[in-house]
Formats: C-alpha cells, structure tokens, sequence
C-alpha cells in the first residue's frame, strides 16, 4: 500500500501514483491533497491518476462515492486514471456513474495515450510537454 502526489506540470497537472494494495484511508487523504492542490493551481486543474502497480483497489461503492464527492472543486479539470486492469477500470467508471456528476473522468489502459488526450482538451499544455514530464517521472520513480 502506497502513494504519492505531486505536480506533474507545476499548477496545471496534478500526478498521484497509487501501488500495492490501496485502502480507503488512501482515497480520503487523497481528496484531501487534491482539493488543496486544485485551489492553489491554475483553474482547469487536471488529476493524472497513475495506478499502474495498484495490485488491489477498494470495492466499497458507498464509501467510494462520499470520498469521490470529496474530489469536486470549482477549478476541477479532467481527472484521468490509467490502469491496465479491465476489473479496477469497470469499476471505476461504474463508481462514476453513480457519482452522477459533472466530474470528466477517463480511463487508459497506458500511458502512452494521456498526452494527446489532454492536449486536446486544455489549449495550455503540448502533448510533448506532457509526455516529457511523465517520461521523467517515470526515470524518477524506476
């Protein structure tokens, strides 16, 4: 069980890698950090949420819901997971479907697809600059 969040792009782009087996207690101080993140970045702020090395998520759908209502700020951007498990993917999106808000959320399968994906939807950052910045959070965190 682990994390760790950080700016990916400094006021723009929030990175939060989860690894291990997560817990709820790790969704609830999350939200916590995002929320103070979002406030003090640049509106749209965007979550990045890398759970490439998750092993096991929590499955606890009401509990999930009151922490993800945590998650919505006014300066909210997209808040994007990438996950190459079909389960944890599923059941996110289902999680957000409950959630019934306003919330954009998309899910990958790598990361490889999240730089012209948000390029596309925030004028402000490059696909370039984005892929750099997670090549060398990803030379930083090997």
């Amino acid at each position: 069980m682990g994390h760790s969040i950080t700016w990916l792009i400094e006021g723009c782009v929030i990175y939060a890698q989860y690894y291990g087996v997560v817990d709820l207690a790790e969704y609830a101080e999350g939200g916590k950090i995002f929320s103070e993140m979002v406030e003090a970045g640049d509106a749209p702020v965007h979550i990045l949420v890398d759970a490439l090395r998750v092993t096991k998520g929590p499955h606890d759908i009401p509990k999930m819901l009151d922490y993800m209502r945590g998650y919505q700020s006014p300066g909210l951007g997209w808040v994007l997971t990438v996950t190459p498990n079909k389960v944890e993917r599923f059941f996110a999106s289902l999680v957000m479907q409950m959630l019934n808000s306003n919330m954009r959320m998309h899910m990958f399968a790598s990361m490889d697809e999240v730089p012209a994906y948000l390029s596309e939807r925030d004028p402000r950052l490059e696909s370039e600059q984005i892929a750099e910045a997670i090549r060398q959070r990803s030379i930083v965190d090997a």
